[in-house]
């Protein structure tokens, strides 16, 4: 039943969340100012994942992923899926993401085959499928290129079939992605990352900055 189902989310998070943290600091808040995330700052600084603070017109939380920084020996793996839990934890801290749920915004059209890290991929998804409390709307993935072609059967894997069934793949100029992404799935041009060609411009040093002297 319902019950039981939390009951075993809420087990398998607080398991996960001691072997990532481990004992000491997986029972601290998980906030800048607290000390959970001391050994992390490189990680964080990276942005793999960065909030938008934008939403699409079903009012889901939009998070840019881009793969290209991720720089190989640049990052300890462990440390890194520390930042993405931090990430998502704050993707989810409004009521509108924990009822709607979140969009990923995957651009890995400059990702080179040495900046994915299949290990840290699993690493993310099984937080993702079973540990931490957000629902995954939506994955769209943005001008792929070569590289995603390779390791989107890994992806599809590690996500499990009821994610995979969530990601949508657009690519062609900016332009056509920006009105497909408007058009068909609801996401305006206004709300995605200049990147792309849309009209949200990322400060993730900024926002770390900011997150921290506001003590989350």
């Amino acid at each position: 039943n319902i019950s039981q189902l939390a009951a075993i989310r809420i087990t398998k998070y607080w398991s996960k969340r001691v072997e990532l943290f481990g004992d000491q600091k997986a029972f601290l808040p998980l906030t800048l100012s607290s000390n959970a995330f001391a050994d992390d700052e490189i990680a964080l600084k990276i942005g793999f994942m960065r909030l938008t603070h934008a939403t699409d017109d079903s009012g889901r939380i939009l998070l840019f992923a881009d793969p290209s920084r991720f720089k190989p020996r640049q990052y300890e793996r462990l440390s890194m899926a520390r930042a993405v839990w931090y990430y998502l934890h704050a993707a989810v801290e409004s009521d509108t993401a924990q009822q709607k749920g979140v969009v990923f915004l995957v651009y890995p059209r400059h990702a080179k085959f040495s900046n994915i890290d299949r290990k840290l991929l699993a690493m993310n998804a099984e937080s993702i499928r079973g540990c931490l409390p957000i629902r995954i709307a939506a994955v769209q993935v943005l001008h792929p290129g070569k590289v995603f072609e390779i390791i989107f059967p890994i992806l599809r894997f590690v996500m499990g079939k009821r994610l995979s069934e969530r990601i949508h793949i657009s690519s062609g100029t900016d332009e056509k992605v920006l009105n497909k992404l408007e058009g068909k799935y609801g996401i305006p041009r206004a709300n995605v990352p200049s990147e792309l060609g849309g009209g949200v411009v990322l400060d993730h040093e900024k926002w770390l900055e900011e997150r921290r002297e506001g003590g989350m």
